[in-house]
């Protein structure tokens, strides 16, 4: 996508927990609004503020952290099932500030743009999920 950052595209997922992913569901995060560096403790109020909103709709979510495939920057975010992108990840992205979101569809990630809802393919899910979350001792660098 010719308007968003082209490390975006490049991401990678840690997930906490061991239990089953499901097939279908949007990533959303509150960190970096506009795509803009900003400080710790306001990217923590923002993703209380988002966790708490996806707990009062009632949504099953489970924490997934993108980022860098060195980790040198991560930002963590809400899995949240959803068998299509919209209404739920342009709502809470464009609420939040965010620029894209991805979504998980039968293995596929699509990085979908907030504004304009277009989807660009971006690699299979088993080629950039990473299990255990990135500051897990037990993680191992990914070579």
């Amino acid at each position: 996508m010719p308007n968003l950052p082209a490390a975006f595209s490049d991401a990678y997922f840690w997930t906490e927990g061991s239990g089953p992913l499901p097939e279908h569901f949007v990533i959303v995060t509150a960190h970096n609004p506009d795509a803009l560096p900003t400080a710790p403790d306001l990217n923590a109020a923002a993703d209380a503020r988002l966790q708490a909103e996806l707990a009062a709709r009632g949504d099953e979510v489970f924490r997934v952290t993108g980022g860098s495939r060195d980790r040198a920057h991560l930002e963590p975010g809400w899995g949240i099932p959803a068998r299509t992108p919209a209404p739920l990840g342009p709502l809470l992205a464009q609420r939040y500030q965010q620029l894209a979101f991805f979504w998980i569809s039968d293995g596929d990630i699509w990085l979908v743009d907030t504004v304009t809802g277009t989807r660009s393919f971006v690699a299979r899910w088993s080629e950039r999920w990473i299990r255990s979350h990135p500051k897990d001792p037990l993680n191992q660098p990914i070579r």
